[in-house]
């Protein structure tokens, strides 16, 4: 990828971070129940995957692979350190942070399964396609 590339990645997941934050206010999400913040996680992966899908299905199979672990860097990565400096530094949470705020340290670690699985499967699927459509 190109540098303006990895600066516009970053750019979107800066503005975001800024939204879901904003949104969470005046808690960071804190002021939801468990159950609310495991049911919004599992809606979010939703739109997530298909904007992973659709960003991968447009994407050379022969880059696909490298270009999912970018986004999954890039979907976890700055945000972590967002939600560090946030979390831990500024409401002064320590590294406790990680399990106060589980319902977005999972995202540390979402796409870093999902990206790889999505590329993976359309790789595969494709590669499929291909040897039908060819006769092998």
């Amino acid at each position: 990828m190109k540098l303006r590339k990895h600066f516009r990645i970053l750019g979107i997941m800066t503005l975001a971070w800024m939204l879901f934050w904003l949104i969470g206010l005046p808690g960071y999400y804190q002021q939801y129940s468990f159950h609310f913040m495991l049911l919004f996680d599992i809606l979010l992966l939703i739109p997530l995957s298909i904007l992973i899908y659709w960003i991968l299905k447009n994407t050379p199979q022969r880059h696909r692979m490298r270009i999912s672990l970018w986004l999954a860097f890039y979907i976890s990565i700055p945000l972590f350190l967002y939600d560090y400096f946030y979390c831990a530094l500024y409401l002064d949470h320590g590294w406790s942070f990680l399990s106060g705020f589980w319902y977005l340290s999972i995202y540390y670690v979402i796409p870093w399964v999902v990206c790889p699985a999505i590329s993976f499967w359309l790789n595969r699927h494709e590669s499929k396609n291909h040897a039908t459509e060819t006769g092998c």
